[in-house]
């Protein structure tokens, strides 16, 4: 799970890279997600796992395959939306409170006094970051508050706690079959995306830096490939409040760096503080 929490902050992260490049983002990665998602689909029918799946087994490899990709799909348009990078994934830790309840109610795996405990840690955390003061309109803020993007994050975080769910439900299912599924997915929403123009217009066409373009799509379908493959094997094999709990931990710390690093944008004491509060929310859910 930690090697896929880096596997997708870099797939978020590669979006400011791409834009500053002056080059559309979205149709890149969707041609990388395609890409995987073919190669993956030839190799599990030669293999014959295609074959073996049942009607219910296919019915979770879709209900994963589908939060999967409009968990990563929501974080992408909320950093688009304006939200940065760090708040985004320090909001979508409430993943870890929802797989919690619903491993509880759809696995019947414990929930103790702790847990409940970190339900309200992380929603403190989530209203800390979100500024309400600002949002309210109460207390100015100097760059505008993105609540699209926070919202966004926010539902973000409701769906990959489902992912983990609905992994954990998929077992029997071969890492492959569920990876594939999502990179045709995934691949697909994205082109949709470009195509309706969502988020900024880039300044070059593809056509114009065609060596950046190959380097970047090959770039992009290796850390699709392990990121999302990682995801899937190691939310089969963890509890799902253990894969939610290193999966938010590892994407927060990447995102918070990349924010710093990339956009020269430190989190202020608001989300620092917040965020402390989310990550509390997970070590409790992981005691």
């Amino acid at each position: 799970m930690g090697v896929a929490g880096v596997g997708v902050s870099l797939m978020v992260i590669m979006n400011d890279v791409v834009e500053r490049m002056g080059l559309p983002y979205f149709p890149l990665l969707g041609s990388a997600c395609l890409i995987i998602g073919l190669l993956l689909t030839v190799l599990v029918a030669a293999m014959g796992e295609l074959s073996k799946l049942t009607c219910r087994q296919s019915k979770w490899v879709v209900i994963r395959s589908t939060c999967g990709v409009m968990t990563f799909v929501l974080n992408l348009v909320a950093v688009r939306a304006g939200a940065p990078m760090g708040d985004v994934s320090a909001l979508q830790s409430i993943s870890v409170v929802v797989a919690a309840l619903l491993g509880t109610a759809a696995l019947g795996e414990p929930l103790r006094a702790l847990h409940i405990g970190a339900v309200v840690a992380s929603f403190l955390g989530a209203v800390i970051v979100s500024k309400p003061l600002a949002l309210l309109g109460i207390e100015p803020s100097p760059h505008g508050q993105p609540w699209l993007g926070y919202a966004l994050a926010l539902a973000a975080g409701v769906t990959a706690g489902s992912t983990f769910i609905a992994a954990r439900k998929a077992q029997g299912i071969s890492p492959l079959v569920l990876t594939a599924c999502v990179g045709l997915l995934e691949g697909s929403a994205l082109w949709v995306l470009h195509l309706l123009k969502v988020g900024h217009d880039p300044s070059l066409r593809l056509a114009d830096r065609p060596g950046d373009v190959v380097g970047i799509i090959l770039a992009l379908t290796l850390t699709v490939g392990v990121g999302s493959g990682a995801l899937s094997a190691g939310a089969q094999l963890c509890p799902a409040a253990v894969s939610s709990t290193i999966y938010t931990s590892v994407t927060m710390a990447s995102n918070f760096a990349a924010q710093a690093l990339l956009q020269q944008e430190f989190p202020d004491a608001m989300s620092l503080v917040g965020a402390g509060m989310l990550l509390l929310g997970v070590a409790l859910m992981a005691v």
